[in-house]
């Protein structure tokens, strides 16, 4: 008896962990898409003098504080990978990495806080405001193929229960949210900052989620009519591979939509934690 309740303490705890670690994980990417983005509205030299009034500071930035913030916008040019360079040598750079964003920010709050009136500075400014939102905005980079499938193999769960004289909207709603619940996580875990996009479309490759996917799809159309022609003239049709190929891709699309939960993680770990 004394085993038998520490067995089910111990998967009362390893399901409570797994419950908190998907709550987590989940909490956390919509505070990465809701929170307020740095760098909301453009900067102006109009605002700053503003600013520095309100602070009672000089209306105008001092040459000094000029001189400082083209040092920092320098700082942040630098911060930027090293692309190319153009026809008359001048260096071109962009953020690959979250660092070096991170970075980026960091000094334009420096930056920020001089408040310089100086029309170019701030025309600088905007232009890295642009570069750092730009490259943090999100979009989807995954597979729309695993997502149509763990729809689809929700809807075909529903179906099958039917046949038990369950209630179809009743059944795709709990039953089916084993697989389009895992799919709309993994919606949210391939919103991929646009920096990432590019670098990946760089390094080249494709994307094996979709393959997956494919593989079951594939299966699925497989199937052909196979015509016998007899001797007296007379034909006919065997369709028994097109039956084969329903039953055998609904089975890979079962197998393959398990694992969109892993592939949901996976994604997660690439885009909002490791951004590799």
């Amino acid at each position: 008896m004394q085993d038998m309740f520490q067995n089910f303490d111990a998967e009362m705890l390893y399901s409570l962990a797994i419950g908190l670690a998907v709550v987590f994980i989940i909490g956390h990417m919509l505070y990465v898409l809701i929170k307020p983005k740095k760098f909301g509205s453009a900067f102006s030299a109009d605002e700053f003098r503003s600013q520095r009034k309100m602070a009672q500071m000089p209306e105008e930035s001092s040459e000094e504080e000029n001189q400082q913030s083209w040092e920092l916008l320098q700082i942040i040019f630098n911060t930027y990978t090293w692309v190319s360079e153009d026809e008359e040598g001048e260096e071109l750079r962009k953020p690959r990495k979250m660092k070096e964003i991170v970075k980026a920010s960091q000094l334009m709050e420096q930056l920020i806080e001089l408040k310089p009136t100086d029309e170019e500075v701030v025309a600088m400014m905007n232009e890295h405001r642009e570069v750092i939102r730009s490259n943090v905005k999100r979009s989807f980079d995954g597979s729309t193929r695993l997502i149509w499938m763990g729809v689809l193999v929700a809807i075909i769960l529903a179906l099958f229960t039917l046949i038990e004289g369950a209630n179809f909207f009743r059944s795709f709603a709990t039953w089916g949210a084993f697989f389009w619940g895992p799919a709309i996580i993994y919606f949210i875990a391939s919103l991929t900052p646009q920096f990432l996009i590019e670098k990946r479309a760089s390094r080249g490759g494709g994307n094996l989620a979709s393959g997956c996917a494919g593989i079951a799809f594939g299966v699925l159309g497989s199937g052909e009519t196979v015509r016998y022609k007899y001797s007296d003239g007379t034909t006919e049709d065997d369709n028994s591979s097109h039956i084969w190929a329903l039953v055998f891709g609904i089975i890979a699309m079962f197998i393959f939509a398990i694992t969109i939960s892993l592939w949901a993680l996976v994604n997660y770990f690439r885009n909002y934690v490791f951004y590799i």
